[in-house]
């Protein structure tokens, strides 16, 4: 999946929305965050902070001091 993503990324006549969201998303991914916590973290810019119960994903977003802080209720 995370290769078809950047295939169509690499199209220059495809233009995806948010496509920085989704770049931004397929880095943390690299760096061993789930690509769906990813885009959706991504996604939750400019807020307090994301609230899940997925307490990997706060882990992992922690290690790599990602912002929004990810907590665990």
């Amino acid at each position: 999946m995370i290769t078809a993503f950047e295939g169509l990324l690499a199209m220059r006549h495809l233009h995806l929305e948010q496509e920085e969201l989704v770049r931004r998303a397929l880095e943390w991914h690299r760096q061993g965050m789930d690509f769906a916590d990813a885009l959706h973290l991504a996604r939750s810019e400019g807020c307090g902070a994301l609230i899940s119960f997925d307490r990997q994903l706060a882990l992992v977003a922690g290690q790599l001091n990602l912002q929004p802080t990810v907590k665990s209720p």
